[in-house]
């Protein structure tokens, strides 16, 4: 994948995080960027596209608040 795309996949997934949970957009990007997301993003994008934004916005947020995630 392009390094446009995969930018882009970032902030689709800060977006989803601050509205959906209501986080400022800092700690939104803070989340994103120290997730497991990010992680998969570098080393296998596929991987990530396989499961939804709304998954990744929700393991995001559970990482977050450091809620053990599957």
């Amino acid at each position: 994948m392009s390094t446009k795309v995969l930018n882009r996949m970032r902030a689709m997934l800060v977006s989803k995080v601050e509205n959906k949970f209501s986080l400022p957009h800092s700690d939104s990007e803070w989340a994103v960027e120290h997730s497991v997301f990010a992680k998969m993003l570098a080393v296998d994008p596929e991987y990530v596209g396989h499961y939804s934004l709304d998954y990744w916005a929700d393991n995001t947020y559970m990482e977050y608040q450091g809620i053990p995630t599957t």
